[in-house]
């Protein structure tokens, strides 16, 4: 597999195998996913004047706008299924997708015959584009040097795509990342925790 860079982003050839992103997003009731969009960023819009922080409920707005943008994401995760080659395992796959916010790689991981699970906080938001999608979401929140959930085994692979689970949010000019100590007690969890 070839890997080339075009500006920032890394390029991954997609599959032959892979499903179109039309016929992907065919399989989303649209009208059940816009109108959660509207309820979510309304949400924030709504609110904005009426705490101390507007500039931080305008952010969030606008960052919760964009995990809506459903073909933008699915052609991200096609990427990683890509890099992955899970269009055309051996076998279908048991899979966690952990810090999976809005489940869109479990749901294309399903449409490719996997079964594919998500693991995220407890996000109301994210729970109802679980729903929509079809994937099923353990609310958890991942701390450093805290094993995952006893329900968490007998997985074939583990994914973590776009997390933020690894690091501490004091705001936004101060951000504590995970020590060397805190991955490996993570990855050697995990680990344990394979088929």
């Amino acid at each position: 597999m070839m890997f080339f860079r075009t500006g920032k982003k890394l390029v991954v050839p997609l599959e032959d195998a892979q499903p179109s992103i039309e016929s992907l997003v065919q399989r989303v009731d649209m009208t059940r996913w816009n109108a959660l969009r509207d309820h979510w960023v309304g949400t924030y819009v709504t609110a904005v004047g009426k705490g101390e922080r507007p500039d931080r409920l305008v952010r969030h707005a606008y960052n919760y706008a964009k995990y809506f943008e459903l073909e933008q994401w699915i052609r991200y995760h096609l990427q990683c299924t890509a890099h992955l080659r899970l269009a055309s395992p051996p076998k279908p796959l048991r899979i966690l997708d952990i810090g999976c916010g809005s489940a869109i790689f479990p749901f294309l991981c399903n449409a490719m015959g996997h079964a594919a699970e998500g693991l995220d906080i407890e996000s109301p938001m994210y729970l109802a584009m679980a729903e929509i999608l079809g994937v099923r979401v353990e609310p958890y929140t991942v701390r450093p040097l805290e094993p995952l959930p006893a329900t968490v085994q007998g997985y074939d692979l583990f994914t973590a795509i776009s997390i933020k689970f690894d690091r501490e949010d004091f705001g936004t000019n101060r951000v504590v990342p995970w020590a060397l100590e805190e991955w490996q007690f993570f990855l050697k969890d995990l680990a344990s925790r394979l088929n």
